[in-house]
C-alpha cells in the first residue's frame, strides 16, 4: 500500500471513530429525562455553554495546530470528547453540564486539526483523494451512528443514558488510534519546510495572506456568505431537538436517529454530486449569486415549516429539506471561494470565516436564546432562524440586481 493511502486510511478510520456518536441525535431527551434540569434550562443554560466555549477556542486551536503540527491537537480532540460524555454520564447538576459543554467547544474547536493534518503529511497531487476519504468517513461514522442508535432506541434494546456508552466507547477507541498516525515534520506557518525558500516570518506570511486574500471582493463576498450560513446551520443543528421536544415530548418513540442517518446520506450525495449539478443547472459566476439567493430563501421557508407545524414527521422533513439544501449551496459557495484563493491560505481563510461565524451564533444566543434580550420560545426562535435565512438571500439578491445594473 502506498504510504499517502495508509495515512489517509488512518486518518478516515480516526474520522469515523469520532463521528459514530449513537447517542448524539437523542442528547436532548436524555438530558431532560435522565438529569436534574428542565428542557428550559437546557435551551438558555446548557447549549450557549457550548456555543460560546467553541467561539473563544476556535482561532486558537486554528492557529496552535499549526504551531504543534496537527497531531498533539488530534490527540486533545480525542480527550475532549472522553471528557464531555463522561461529564454527559455521570454528572447530576446543572453546573457539571455547564461545564461539559466548556469541553465538548474544545472538542468542536479542535476538530480543524482533523482536517487540515492530511494536508501537510501528502502530495498535493493527492488531495482531491485525501479530501473525499476524510469526508467520506465523516459522513458514514455520523450514518452509522444515527441508525445504530434509531435500531437501539426503537428495538428497547438500550434508553438514551445507555447509548452514551457507546459514543464514550468510540471516543476512547478514536483517542487510542490517534496514536497510529504518523507525525507531521512541516506546517504552512510555524514550521515551515527547510526547502521553502519563503524568508517571511510566520506572522509576515499570515498578514500577507490575509491582506491579499480580501482584498479582492469576491473573496469578501464568498465569505460573508459561508460565514452566515454556517452561523444559522450551527445554530439551528443545536436546537433542533429543542424545537421537536416542544412540537411532542409524548411520542413513545423519537426517530430523530432515523432523520440524521437520512440527513448524512442526502447530505453525502448532494455534495458528491453538487459540481455536476452546478454545471445541469449553470452555477457560474454571477449566476451562483442569484440561483443561491434563491436557494437560500427555500431554506428559511423549510425552518418555518419544521416550527410552524404541531406535527413531529413534518416538521422532521422541513428540518431535512434545510439540512439538504445546506449541504449542497455550502458547497457550492466553498468551492467558488477556493478558487479565489492562493493554496497555501485555505485554512487561514476559512478559519477565519468559521471564526466569524461563530461570533454571530454567539450573538445570536445572547438575542435570541438566552431570554436576556428576547424571552422567545422554541417555536418562536425558529421563526428568527427562518427568518434570518430568507433576509439574507434577499440581501444578496439585491446586491446581485445591483451588480447587473452597475454593469
Amino acid at each position: 500500500m502506498e504510504a499517502w493511502l495508509k495515512i489517509s486510511l488512518l486518518l478516515s478510520i480516526f474520522g469515523f471513530l469520532r463521528e459514530t456518536k449513537p447517542s448524539a441525535p437523542f442528547i436532548t431527551d436524555f438530558l431532560v429525562d435522565f438529569k436534574d434540569v428542565t428542557l428550559d434550562q437546557v435551551l438558555r443554560d446548557v447549549y450557549p455553554v457550548g456555543t460560546y466555549s467553541y467561539m473563544v477556542l476556535a482561532i486558537i486551536a486554528f492557529l496552535i495546530t499549526d504551531y504543534f503540527r496537527y497531531k498533539p491537537l488530534i490527540f486533545i480532540s480525542g480527550i475532549s470528547g472522553i471528557i464531555t460524555w463522561s461529564l454527559f454520564l455521570w454528572t447530576q447538576s446543572l453546573l457539571g453540564l455547564q461545564i461539559a459543554e466548556v469541553f465538548y467547544g474544545v472538542y468542536l474547536a479542535t476538530e480543524v486539526s482533523y482536517y487540515t493534518y492530511i494536508y501537510a503529511k501528502v502530495a498535493r497531487s493527492r488531495y482531491d483523494s485525501v479530501t473525499a476519504h476524510t469526508r467520506s468517513a465523516v459522513f458514514l461514522g455520523r450514518f452509522v451512528g444515527g441508525a445504530l442508535g434509531q435500531i437501539l432506541v426503537f428495538t428497547r434494546l438500550m434508553n438514551y443514558k445507555e447509548l452514551n456508552y457507546l459514543t464514550l466507547g468510540t471516543q476512547v477507541l478514536c483517542t487510542f488510534w490517534v496514536f497510529l498516525l504518523p507525525k507531521v515534520s512541516s506546517s504552512v506557518y510555524f514550521n515551515r519546510n527547510e526547502n521553502n525558500n519563503d524568508e517571511r516570518t510566520s506572522s509576515a506570511l499570515l498578514w500577507y495572506h490575509f491582506k491579499t486574500s480580501f482584498s479582492n471582493i469576491e473573496v469578501i463576498q464568498w465569505s460573508l456568505w459561508y460565514a452566515i450560513g454556517n452561523c444559522g446551520f450551527v445554530q439551528v443543528t443545536t436546537y433542533i431537538q429543542v424545537l421537536w421536544n416542544t412540537i411532542d415530548n409524548d411520542q413513545d418513540v423519537i426517530w430523530n436517529g432515523a432523520v440524521e442517518a437520512l440527513i448524512t446520506l442526502l447530505s453525502a450525495v448532494v455534495t458528491l454530486f453538487a459540481e455536476k449539478i452546478q454545471n445541469i443547472l449553470h452555477l457560474r459566476s454571477n449566476s451562483n449569486v442569484a440561483i443561491l439567493s434563491v436557494l437560500t430563501s427555500l431554506e428559511g421557508l423549510s425552518l418555518v415549516l419544521a416550527a410552524k407545524t404541531k406535527i413531529l414527521y413534518v416538521s422532521y422533513v422541513g428540518y431535512m429539506l434545510f439540512c439538504t439544501l445546506f449541504a449542497f449551496t455550502i458547497t457550492i459557495c466553498s468551492a467558488a471561494l477556493a478558487r479565489k484563493l492562493e493554496d497555501d491560505s485555505f485554512g487561514l481563510i476559512f478559519g477565519i470565516n468559521t471564526f466569524i461565524a461563530l461570533v454571530m451564533q454567539s450573538l445570536l444566543t445572547v438575542i435570541v436564546v438566552s431570554g436576556n434580550v428576547l424571552v422567545l420560545d422554541a417555536i418562536q426562535q425558529f421563526y428568527v432562524y427562518a427568518g434570518f435565512y430568507i433576509v439574507f438571500a434577499l440581501l444578496y439578491a439585491c446586491y446581485h440586481i445591483y451588480s447587473i445594473c452597475k454593469k
